[in-house]
C-alpha cells in the first residue's frame, strides 16, 4: 500500500501504509514554498511512478493514492501550462493550469501502469472531494451547494471489466468508494 500527495489529517506517517509519501493540505503547491521550482504534483507523481514500476512482475496486488492538492487555491501552476489560457480572458487561469497539469501527470501515471503491463489488472478511480465556483456565489469557494461546488468528476478505469464511455447518472458520495473498492478486490465490507 502506499500513499502520495495531500493529506487532510496532518503530516505524520499514520502507520497504514508501506510507503508514505503524504503532507498536509495547507499551504501552497511548490516543494519549499519555491514557486516556479518543484511543483508538488510532478514530486508526487514520479514518487508514485517508482512505486508501480516496483509492482511490475509481482504476482501481488497493491493499493495506491495520489491525492493531488490542486487546482485549490492558490491556483498555481507550471509556466508551461499557462500557455492556452493566456490572452484569452479566462477567469482564474491558473486553476485551468492546475487542471492541465494534473491530467499531464494522470496521464504519466497511465503510461507508466503500461509501460509496467499492469494496465489490465489495475482499477483506476479519478475523482475530487469538491468543485469550486470562485467566490461567484457570495461565500466561500466550495462551501455551498451549488453544481460548481458539488458536481465533480469521477472516473473509472477498469479495461476488460468496465465498458469504456460507460455513463451513471446516479448520485455518487465519496463514501460509496471504499465499499465498492473493497468488493472488487473480493474483500469484506465492514458494518461500519
Amino acid at each position: 500500500t502506499a500513499y502520495f500527495g495531500k493529506w487532510h489529517l496532518g503530516e505524520v506517517d499514520p502507520g497504514m501504509f508501506d510507503v508514505w509519501s503524504g503532507f498536509n493540505s495547507s499551504g501552497g503547491h511548490w516543494v519549499d514554498d519555491v514557486r516556479d521550482g518543484v511543483y508538488k504534483p510532478d514530486q508526487q507523481t514520479d514518487e508514485m511512478i517508482a512505486f508501480v514500476k516496483s509492482q511490475a512482475g509481482k504476482d501481488k496486488p497493491f493499493f495506491a493514492v495520489n491525492g493531488y492538492y490542486p487546482p485549490h487555491d492558490p491556483y498555481t501552476a507550471p509556466k508551461r501550462f499557462y500557455e492556452p489560457y493566456r490572452d484569452q480572458g479566462v477567469p482564474y487561469a491558473g486553476y485551468y493550469a492546475a487542471v492541465s497539469a494534473i491530467d499531464y501527470n494522470v496521464g504519466r501515471l497511465v503510461a507508466a501502469l503500461e509501460e509496467a503491463g499492469l494496465t489490465e489488472d489495475t482499477i483506476i478511480v479519478y475523482y475530487s472531494d469538491h468543485g469550486d465556483h470562485f467566490s461567484y456565489r457570495g461565500s466561500d469557494h466550495k462551501f455551498t451547494c451549488h453544481e460548481d461546488s458539488i458536481k465533480v468528476p469521477m472516473v473509472i478505469s477498469w479495461p476488460g471489466t468496465i465498458m469504456a464511455g460507460q455513463v451513471i447518472d446516479e448520485f455518487v458520495g465519496l463514501q460509496d468508494l471504499m465499499p465498492t473498492i473493497l468488493d472488487w478486490g473480493g474483500q469484506d465490507i465492514p458494518d461500519y
